[in-house]
């Protein structure tokens, strides 16, 4: 029997996307460490690893499978992500464009207090 505490992971987070706490939208990131997990152990249970991605907003949840059984599925599972981050990158990207076309139009009126604001995003690098 495994203790849970002893588990070492590459990464292990809970992250709330929006600055607003009313917001619930977030994503779940984990990658559970396996190298000192023995190579020969029963079940070779390094290949079951706890590895969850998971983006939500309180209502609705996406939850994507990266299966490290073969080399083929690890093979599958590293591509996956890098082409989902491909497309992520490239609408974060496409919304800064708008976001900046949206701020420069001259005929704004000033938003009411309700109103949804767009707002300048410092990006990351």
């Amino acid at each position: 029997m495994s203790n849970q505490n002893n588990k070492k992971y590459h990464i292990r987070k809970r992250l709330f996307l929006s600055r607003n706490s009313e917001n619930p939208d977030y994503v779940i990131a984990i990658v559970e460490d396996t190298k000192d997990v023995c190579d020969d152990c029963e079940n070779e249970s390094w290949k079951w690893s706890h590895i969850d991605l998971s983006i939500g907003n309180g209502y609705d949840q996406i939850s994507i499978n990266f299966s490290m059984e073969t080399h083929e599925d690890r093979s599958e599972s590293i591509g996956k992500i890098r082409r989902l981050s491909k497309a992520l990158n490239e609408f974060r990207e496409a919304l800064e464009i708008e976001i900046k076309a949206m701020n420069a139009r001259k005929s704004q009126k000033q938003p009411r207090k309700n109103d949804a604001t767009i707002i300048e995003i410092s990006t990351v690098a």
